[in-house]
């Protein structure tokens, strides 16, 4: 089958040219930009009380750090000991909505364990992720009641029934964990994620 077009017949989809106008983008003039550094973004607070800083380092060079490791990982027991301490001591009387991150990044904060960095409580492990005071470990969600004071667990959103923003809190060492409020009872879930404070 030969398709022929007479001289006298415009093609259907006539070729057309354009004119493109090279423009610079923001990969070509990669150099030229200035691109704000994550962590300076991020940083909102430093550490407003140093009392708290000085008890953790006087604490580690007064005593050995413990040695009790954690699916393979050095816990640090003053470490955990103190961020339970402070995000205790720093339990609101009363909160109009949940500000769990807020006080759990404060109490990271006041005891020299990291900037405080904003983010909800979901966001919460890409900002431990990032912490060199904190490792990541797998628990089942069967056992997250167990883990000593100071660890922090990190639910997703409508994760183990929490809402939209996810939760974070810090465990007590007793199977309770705390925030802005106390969880008496920790939300066992396969999905969470775990830090412990090294």
């Amino acid at each position: 089958m030969n398709f022929f077009m007479p001289a006298n017949c415009m093609p259907i989809f006539p070729l057309q040219s354009f004119q493109t106008y090279i423009q610079n983008s923001i990969w070509q003039n990669e150099k030229e930009q200035e691109v704000p550094k994550l962590i300076d973004s991020l940083v909102i607070r430093s550490a407003k009380n140093n009392s708290s800083v000085e008890t953790l380092n006087k604490e580690e060079n007064s005593k050995e750090t413990s040695r009790t490791k954690i699916n393979g990982i050095e816990y640090n027991e003053q470490k955990g000991q103190a961020l339970a301490e402070r995000v205790l001591a720093g339990l609101p009387k009363y909160r109009n909505y949940p500000l769990c991150a807020r006080y759990v990044k404060e109490a990271i904060r006041d005891v020299g364990l990291g900037p405080y960095i904003n983010g909800n409580g979901e966001y919460c492990k890409y900002i431990l992720r990032a912490n060199s005071n904190f490792k990541e470990i797998k628990v089942k969600g069967n056992d997250l009641k167990n883990l000593p004071a100071g660890c922090i667990i990190v639910y997703d959103k409508y994760d183990a029934g929490y809402g939209k923003d996810g939760h974070v809190e810090i465990t007590l060492g007793d199977g309770r964990a705390c925030s802005d409020v106390i969880t008496e009872e920790i939300e066992p879930s396969n999905n969470c994620y775990v830090f412990i404070p090294v």
